[in-house]
């Protein structure tokens, strides 16, 4: 099990992780030119992670002793990429990134709490499995989002319209555990298609409510420039 936290005073994104014997936790993780992060696996053991030009870099720590260990990573600011997706149970106590995070993609054995208010501003890619329990509306999700998919045990049950979304938007898949309402999925797709959105994928089926007539001419007009539409 993985805690997960960040200190915005020293910029130091902490966790503190629950191992086996001999197990390997393996992080990937971007950060911005010219700039380093320094990884404290709390058993000793450090590395440093500078520019790449890739998406990320992969690094792991092998943990020789069964137990739990706080884990830093130190200058945080200059992150700008986390991916995670190992089987180790990975836990954070709130959605409170380092600031400058661009993406952030979690899967595997996670449990992901906060609200989405809590995102950092820049976030352009937000992909996120396991069984989080997110919370909050749609509408205070980062506006310059370009990927969103949240799956889980989320709660993100709510759409205040009118949201101006990115142009650049692709994806956006929403399934929480309550629903929107048909006026929230209504509203949502109406305004995605106002937003410019011109290719890529919309899924807000699962337990959100059907959408009515309402929001017929937007399906039309994303459906005729590519978008894949998917609703109850």
């Amino acid at each position: 099990m993985i805690i997960v936290g960040n200190d915005k005073k020293l910029w130091n994104f902490t966790f503190s992780v629950t191992v086996g014997d001999s197990e390997n936790l393996e992080l990937g993780l971007s950060v911005i030119s010219g700039s380093s992060v320094v990884i404290d696996w709390g058993d000793g053991n450090k590395d440093t992670i500078t520019y790449s030009a890739g998406d990320y870099e992969l690094i792991s720590n092998t943990y020789i002793s069964a137990g739990t260990y706080d884990i830093i990573i130190k200058d945080s600011i200059n992150l700008y990429g986390f991916y995670y997706a190992d089987n180790i149970s990975i836990t954070f106590n709130s959605i409170n990134y380092p600031r400058r995070l661009t993406y952030f993609y979690c899967t595997g054995s996670n449990t992901i709490s906060g609200d989405v208010t809590n995102l950092p501003s820049g976030l352009t890619t937000f992909y996120c499995t396991g069984s989080n329990t997110i919370s909050g509306d749609v509408t205070n999700l980062p506006s310059g989002l370009t990927y969103f998919r949240c799956t889980g045990s989320n709660t993100i049950n709510d759409y205040t319209s009118p949201t101006i979304f990115s142009v650049s938007i692709t994806y956006f898949l929403l399934l929480p555990v309550g629903g929107l309402s048909e006026t929230e999925v209504d509203n949502l797709l109406i305004d995605l298609d106002a937003s410019g959105m011109s290719s890529g994928t919309i899924n807000i089926s699962g337990n959100n409510t059907a959408r009515t007539a309402a929001s017929d001419a937007a399906v039309t007009s994303l459906q005729g420039k590519g978008v894949t539409v998917t609703t109850n």
